[in-house]
């Protein structure tokens, strides 16, 4: 009987990780997404007074008003066909832009695959590969999918890019859905001594870290 309680709670104390991680982390990736594609604008702003980018960013602004009047699934076709056959910055930030689309259409899956298709292709600079990479690692551990996730963020978490912090959260959020408490432990430890770890991750880690560890206590 004991073991039943025993399973019951740590249920319940996945469910409240994984709740703190949902409220606060999108926050911080979506910061840095704002960041990381208003980088791009401005890369495609340098070529704005050629005539092809006048027209893509007229394009562009027209897949966004599609986008925030609420028509998402016209917004996620407009967005890739500016990705298609727009120059300059514009093909990545209409990519990111059309994944976002897609999910509020209620297309996952499609928007998954934006990222991948992001993530292999090799004109696409490391940052923005690396950071597609972790948001369709991301919508797949949303989609129930935490052993996939958590495969999907190996080469990420284990390298030296600019997300690995995040991506090393995010494997223990999946790691932990799949009921691998003691391997998430590792993980946030791992996140709370390093000392290159952003402080907002650092925190997130120990909040998930003390809750993991009152637990076990």
């Amino acid at each position: 009987m004991g073991d039943v309680f025993q399973e019951v709670d740590e249920d319940v104390r996945r469910e409240q990780l994984l709740r703190l991680w949902r409220r606060y982390g999108w926050l911080v990736i979506a910061a840095l997404v704002l960041i990381v594609l208003g980088t791009a604008g401005v890369t495609g702003w340098t070529y704005y007074k050629t005539h092809r980018m006048m027209a893509d960013g007229a394009r562009f602004e027209a897949a966004t008003v599609l986008l925030d009047s609420g028509d998402s699934e016209a917004a996620a076709r407009a967005f890739s066909e500016v990705a298609n056959q727009a120059g300059g910055g514009y093909p990545i930030l209409a990519r990111f832009r059309e994944a976002v689309a897609l999910l509020e259409s209620g297309d996952r899956e499609g928007a998954i695959a934006v990222y991948d298709r992001l993530a292999g292709e090799d004109g696409v600079g490391d940052l923005y590969r690396d950071l597609a990479a972790l948001l369709a690692a991301s919508h797949t551990l949303d989609a129930g999918r935490a052993g996939e996730a958590a495969d999907r963020l190996v080469p990420l978490s284990d390298g030296a890019g600019p997300w690995r912090h995040m991506a090393r959260e995010l494997r223990g959020l999946a790691v932990l859905e799949g009921g691998g408490m003691v391997e998430a432990q590792e993980i946030f430890s791992a996140l709370v001594e390093d000392v290159a770890t952003p402080p907002g991750v650092r925190n997130r880690a120990g909040e998930l870290l003390s809750l993991i560890s009152g637990h076990s206590g």
